[in-house]
């Protein structure tokens, strides 16, 4: 100290030149103490008691130097400068306060810059200052400070933005670590501050950094909390600095061109080491970006997100001195898309939890294309690569093949090993529509770089429909698969197969491809079939059938089928070719292409051909057929050709719970076979049923026919058209290779056969057989009985034995009384010779024997041949015989005998029965002048000893034939017999007396 000056005048004045302070290099002098500053501002107080004034134009402390003045009621100063900094400002006391008005601070390596007014609260000691500070033109601020003996409380308004912050944090001495938290990872615009408050409590100097509330604006930030990450990219952020923790609440912000929605960070430095935590909440990714911020920190998830949004709840906790990350999150997606292990999944209500390297998955609902659906449990260790995803499928299917889960739950346990994945699957049971499958355990190893599934043979059973192996490799990725199905047994809605073992080869690209190159033999409804170079695609919404060779192994159909349908229009076509349906070797049908259009709607099927006319409709309780006109087929079918079945319709059924196939139709044949009031019909309808073993038809509610391997006819309440029925047999045989044709047998009871112009034959039973192109019959009458042969056109018929009722019907022109009738006819059916003979009959009413008799009887030279009362009790014939030679039904007589012992007549001419026409000449012979004759020698001489006799022609109608007299022939031989007897009359007289005497 130097020149020290002091005078007592009621209070102290000083006054000194120089003072110079040194201190010793141990002592730490900068060290703030709690004891220091309150003994400092103890002796400030005593400036305004004792001292009047004060001045030291000179202090020197260390490299700083400084002058003080202090004068009681005036203003004094304090200067203080140093290579550092320089300080000035003006000292005054004021009811015990002094006050230090701060002129110029200049802190000028660190550029502070302050001004402004200091308060000591001496009595109370206490201290207020409102400062202005400005550091490097970054900050300018002002600051409000209140301090006690214990603590500082301060609080700054900032005036403008702060542009740049790295003067602040250079300032702030912040460790290396927190310092790139700070400064290095933050980029900006400007800064405003909102808000800066704080107090320091001076015995805990150290922990003031905790008391330090700022709240600030950070405008076009971009943050960078990983340098091998995409930074945060904001357009505001707010900073908020509080008990020693750093809150950075982004605003619109993005990273990595995501939302980043609420996502916040914070940086504690209360923390032994300063720990930087990041939370991401936002509705976004897990795609490449998002996996690419968790594999930063060593954590790799095996699934990548292509759709949807996933809300994350995802916290990454990291120590910014060993860089040791804490990752914790939630990831929910209520529908998404992922790519996972290859696979390209959608997922639904999936939960995912992550607890750094372990991911746990509960009860997430995932779909695999349109080939399963499956609930999910995932428990992986993304560090090991170990872990188990639990599937529990609600179906599987390829295209529209659909297995959805059943009564017994399916539990697929994919095991994530380094060394071998494996894939187990408990014994489950599946539906498919109404068909329920039981597939045994299966346990397989998984190659997951090729994605690579090698099925063992498994056994497969579909309940009450069949059973097989199943065996084959799925690549999981493309679904690529390859199978092969070993079908032990099947039996589905009367598909029954036939053989034991059936190899099909199964293949999946795109499409689920069946294909078999052997033959199957399967049965339908009892009917046995050949199927060969099977060939089946389908898709999603399709379903070809390439290529398929159908035979029935009778023989019955070959067809060759082509057929498609498109799922998205519920259309298709199916093509026959090369189309053969034979019975027994002979051809019904032949096509060779038949195009079939159909349509599905409402489980239902209707399917048309044009050129056939036919309409086919299916439904679940079974199928119907309508073929508009059996013509369409007739060109194409030698059976309908040979049995000349050209109009007509037909309607087919079946339902689902019969085996049969129910029919009823509409034909016109040409042939009338039945008779309806004396008309031949020639529409018939039939209705019946058909099966692989038997068929049954009924024709007009009249004929009953049962078809196996013969067939039975039945006829009841009948008529029958003979002419018909034997064209019909000459079809028959005409259109059937010898051997080939069914046997059939005919029954027939109260009906009888008609032959045309009103004449038929009754019977009381027909039977009759045809068999090997030969036809046989029997028919019983009363005590009649007739058989009948056709072989080929020959046919030999006899009868014996039939009555009167037999004949009126069998000679429509005539009436009987009693009698017996026999018959015989053979050769061709339209050539062909006969006989008849009747016996011991009266006959009644006989148009032909009625205009003779009539005749006879109104012509005066015929006058002995009348016969009184025929009329009235008929002619007794005792016997009758004609032989004849029919051709093309007219009837050439070349004998006819009727012996009656009133009359007795001889003839011979033609009868044609279709045109109702007769030609016939008659020689009448009868003893009805025996009354004269009796009278001696008149009766010789008229009559002579013989009967009388004379001829008549018979033309016209059949119905009511013309007589005509040929008796000129009768009287130029009469009168010369007549002399001839009178000239002879001695001798016959003699003669008869010589004869009588002896």
């Amino acid at each position: 100290m130097k020149q020290l000056y002091i005078k007592w005048n009621e209070k102290v004045d000083v006054s000194i030149k120089e003072i110079v302070v040194n201190t010793k290099e141990t002592d730490n002098s900068s060290e703030i103490r709690l004891e220091d500053i309150r003994h400092y501002l103890k002796q400030l107080s005593l400036l305004d008691s004792w001292f009047e004034s004060i001045t030291v134009e000179e202090i020197i402390f260390n490299d700083m130097v400084a002058s003080f003045k202090y004068k009681d009621q005036k203003r004094g100063y304090l200067v203080v400068s140093s290579p550092d900094f320089y300080f000035k400002s003006s000292l005054y006391f004021e009811s015990h306060m002094f006050n230090v008005h701060v002129d110029n601070f200049l802190d000028i390596k660190r550029k502070i810059d302050i001004n402004g007014t200091l308060f000591f609260n001496m009595p109370k000691l206490e201290v207020f200052a409102d400062l202005s500070m400005d550091i490097n033109n970054d900050l300018d601020t002002q600051i409000l400070l209140s301090a006690n003996a214990d603590r500082l409380d301060y609080k700054l308004k900032v005036k403008k933005d702060v542009k740049n912050i790295t003067h602040l944090i250079n300032i702030a001495n912040l460790p290396k670590e927190a310092r790139y938290w700070a400064l290095d990872a933050i980029d900006m615009s400007h800064t405003t501050i909102n808000s800066a408050t704080g107090f320091v409590e001076f015995d805990k100097i150290d922990e003031a950094y905790k008391n330090i509330k700022v709240i600030a604006t950070v405008n076009k930030m971009n943050y960078t909390y990983n340098k091998e990450l995409d930074s945060i990219h904001t357009q505001k952020t707010i900073l908020e600095f509080k008990k020693g923790i750093l809150f950075i609440y982004p605003k619109e912000a993005y990273s990595y061109g995501m939302y980043l929605n609420k996502s916040w960070l914070k940086i504690d430095f209360t923390q032994k080491n300063e720990l930087l935590t990041l939370y991401l909440l936002f509705d976004g990714k897990l795609n490449k970006e998002m996996l690419k911020i968790l594999n930063a920190y060593k954590i790799k998830l095996p699934f990548l997100q292509k759709e949807g949004t996933v809300t994350t709840d995802l916290k990454l906790a990291v120590d910014l001195m060993s860089l040791d990350v804490d990752v914790r999150g939630d990831f929910f997606a209520k529908k998404a898309n992922f790519d996972y292990l290859g696979l390209n999944i959608d997922v639904f209500d999936a939960y995912i939890k992550l607890n750094n390297n372990r991911v746990s998955v509960d009860n997430m609902k995932a779909k695999y294309k349109d080939i399963a659906t499956t609930n999910v449990d995932v428990r992986f260790d993304a560090r090991e690569s170990k872990g188990v995803i639990t599937f529990n499928p609600e179906y599987i299917g390829f295209g529209n093949t659909t297995l959805q889960h059943n009564a017994l739950p399916v539990e697929i346990v994919y095991n994530i090993d380094p060394n071998n994945d494996t894939i187990n699957i408990t014994k489950s049971q599946w539906k498919h529509k109404d068909i329920f499958l039981s597939i045994d355990k299966i346990s397989v190893p998984f190659n997951l770089d090729k994605l690579l599934v090698e099925v063992p043979a498994t056994y497969v059973e579909a309940e009450g429909i069949g059973s097989g192996f199943i065996s084959g490799a799925v690549p999981i990725d493309t679904m690529k698969m390859s199978l092969r199905a070993d079908i032990l047994k099947l039996n589905y809605k009367g598909v029954e197969l036939s053989q034991s073992y059936t190899p099909l080869n199964i293949s999946y690209d795109e499409k689920l491809h069946i294909s078999s190159h052997g033959n199957i033999l399967f049965s339908v409804d009892d009917t046995e079939f050949d199927l060969s170079n099977l060939a089946v695609d389908i898709g999603s919404d399709t379903f070809d059938l390439n290529h398929a060779d159908l035979l029935s192994i009778d023989g019955l159909l070959a067809v060759q089928l082509n057929a498609s349908y498109s799922d998205i229009d519920k259309t298709g076509t199916v093509e026959l070719k090369n189309l053969k349906i034979e019975d027994e070797g002979q051809s019904l049908y032949e096509k060779d292409e038949i195009l079939f259009l159909f349509s599905v709607a409402n489980n239902s099927i209707r399917a048309s051909s044009s050129k056939l006319g036919l309409k086919l409709n299916t439904t679940e309780s079974g199928w119907s057929a309508k073929l508009k006109d059996i013509n369409t087929l007739y060109k194409d079918s030698q059976f309908l050709q040979n049995f000349k079945l050209e109009e007509g319709n037909i309607n087919f059924s079946k339902k689902e719970s019969e085996s049969s196939i129910r029919f009823n139709a509409y034909i016109k044949y040409p042939y009338g076979l039945l008779v309806e009031n004396r008309v031949p019909l020639h529409s018939y309808k039939i209705k019946g049923k058909i099966n692989s073993k038997k068929s049954f038809l009924n024709i007009n509610n009249k004929i009953n026919v049962k078809v196996t391997d013969r067939v039975k006819v039945n006829i009841k309440d009948s008529v029958i058209n003979v002419s018909a029925l034997l064209d019909a047999i000459g079809d028959i045989n005409s259109s059937s290779e010898k051997g080939n044709a069914k046997s059939v047998t005919v029954g027939a009871l109260n009906s009888h056969l008609y032959l045309g112009n009103n004449r038929r034959i009754v019977y009381d039973k027909v039977e009759l057989q045809h068999h090997n192109s030969i036809t046989t019959a029997q028919l019983e009458h009363k005590k009649g009985f007739a058989g009948l042969k056709l072989d080929s056109k020959n046919f030999h018929l006899y009868g014996e034995n039939f009555g009167d009722d037999f004949m009126e019907n069998l000679f429509s022109l005539s009436r009987f009384r009693g009698g017996n009738f026999n018959f015989s006819m053979n050769g061709e059916i339209g050539n062909y010779d006969g006989l008849f003979y009747i016996s011991d009959t009266t006959m009644l009413d006989y148009k032909m024997i009625n205009n003779i008799l009539a005749f006879v009887n109104t012509v005066p030279s015929l006058a002995t041949f009348s016969l009184p009362g025929y009329s009235k009790t008929g002619l007794k014939v005792s016997s009758a015989y004609m032989n004849f030679n029919a051709k093309d039904s007219v009837f050439n007589i070349s004998d006819f005998f009727l012996d009656s012992k009133e009359i007795d007549i001889l003839g011979s001419g033609v009868a044609d029965i279709p045109k109702d026409k007769v030609d016939v000449v008659l020689n009448l012979k009868t003893d009805l002048g025996s009354n004269v004759s009796k009278i001696p020698l008149v009766g010789y001489v008229i009559f002579g000893k013989d009967s009388i006799s004379t001829t008549m022609s018979i033309t016209g109608k059949l119905s009511n034939p013309k007589v005509k007299s040929l008796i000129a022939k009768d009287i130029l031989v009469a009168p010369i017999n007549i002399v001839k007897r009178a000239l002879l009359l001695p001798y016959d007289l003699l003669k008869k007396e010589d004869n009588s005497s002896k």
